[in-house]
Parts: C-alpha cells; sequence; structure tokens
C-alpha cells in the first residue's frame, strides 16, 4: 500500500506522513495551511494496542498545528450506543475527520465516516 501525503495525497517515502513541499508550508517556509480541529477515527473494539495508535496519530497531528480530538480518552466500561453517542459529538465540533488505516474494519468507525462525508467535513486517510 502506497504511503500519501496527509494534506496534498501525493505519494511519499513510507514512514513520512508529509510530503516536503506541504512540510515546508507548516514550517514557515511558505503559507501556513489553516488550522484544523480534527477528529481520529478507527477501529478500537478488539484491539489492545488501540490507545497507542489513536495517541500517535494525535501526536503528529498536534505537532502540525491541530487541534485534535482523540476518543480513545473515552473512559472503558460504556455500552456501545454511549461510546457512538458521545463519538458522534466530539465528530460534530470538528471540521476534519482523520482515518486511521484499520477504519475499515470498524463499525463505529464506517458510521463516523458516513457522518463525515454527509456533514461536509474534510476527510484524511493515513
Amino acid at each position: 500500500m502506497e504511503n500519501r501525503c496527509l494534506f496534498c495525497n501525493d505519494i511519499i517515502p513510507e514512514g513520512l506522513q508529509i510530503c516536503p513541499k506541504c512540510e515546508s508550508e507548516w514550517s514557515g517556509q511558505a503559507n501556513t495551511p489553516k488550522q484544523r480541529k480534527i477528529y481520529i477515527a478507527g477501529k478500537i473494539t478488539g484491539l489492545r494496542d488501540y490507545k497507542k495508535r489513536f495517541d500517535e496519530a494525535e501526536e503528529v497531528l498536534k505537532k502540525q498545528g491541530h487541534i485534535v480530538v482523540n476518543p480513545s480518552i473515552v473512559p472503558e466500561g460504556l455500552v456501545y450506543d454511549d461510546y457512538m453517542n458521545t463519538c458522534t459529538a466530539m465528530l460534530k465540533a470538528c471540521d476534519t475527520i482523520y482515518m486511521l488505516r484499520n477504519w475499515k474494519d470498524s463499525t463505529g468507525a464506517k458510521i463516523e465516516h458516513q457522518i463525515a462525508e454527509l456533514s461536509g467535513k474534510e476527510i484524511i486517510y493515513q
């Protein structure tokens, strides 16, 4: 699977999140892109390391200057509907959704993707 820049979707070398052009924009060498409020979506149920995956994505996005909403902070012990109601409210507060690579393996993330599409939010894929 090809790695793609989070912003322009150009193909980039493995291990990078953004291409050199977008990186230079973020470092102040060109016009700075708009700060976004980004909700992270991906598979949580059944994964032991989901918090690590979400936290790593949060760190990358924060370093790029964004406000990040990370649903992995919602406490454990709720029922599925409570999680979805909470996460949907978090998503509605954002203008962008960041889809982790595993999002297609999650019913909840697929619902969040649909909500983002229907509400006209920007969608970024890991």
